[in-house]
């Protein structure tokens, strides 16, 4: 299983808004579109070696951005990310539904329950 989210965390993790202990800038919302046709060259190698696999592609940004906009903030000025490949629990819990997805279409509770 792999995500595209990982791209997206190292432009959005709040690191880089630090200089040393003060606030730089908070960075705006990055536009879907732009960062799919800046990095179209790597999703695609991404996407056709899971697909050679039989894998699962995971898209979080279905989660975390509204149309073509996927800010760095949540609703509360929190960030989004815990680091550059990491996604905050708040946010995960709160934002991305995508895994429940994959779970229901799965298999996997039935195989949990049998333990």
């Amino acid at each position: 299983m792999y995500s595209f989210h990982n791209f997206l965390c190292s432009v959005t993790y709040y690191v880089y808004w630090l200089e040393g202990d003060h606030l730089k800038k908070v960075l705006g919302p990055v536009r879907r579109s732009d960062f799919q046709r800046e990095n179209a060259h790597l999703l695609h190698g991404i996407a056709a070696a899971v697909a050679d696999i039989n894998g699962t592609l995971l898209d979080y940004s279905d989660n975390l951005c509204w149309e073509d906009t996927c800010e760095t903030v949540n609703g509360q000025g929190e960030p989004v990310y815990a680091d550059d490949d990491h996604i905050r629990a708040f946010s995960v819990r709160n934002y991305v539904s995508v895994l429940d997805q994959v779970v229901a279409r799965s298999n996997f509770k039935r195989n949990a329950s049998r333990h």
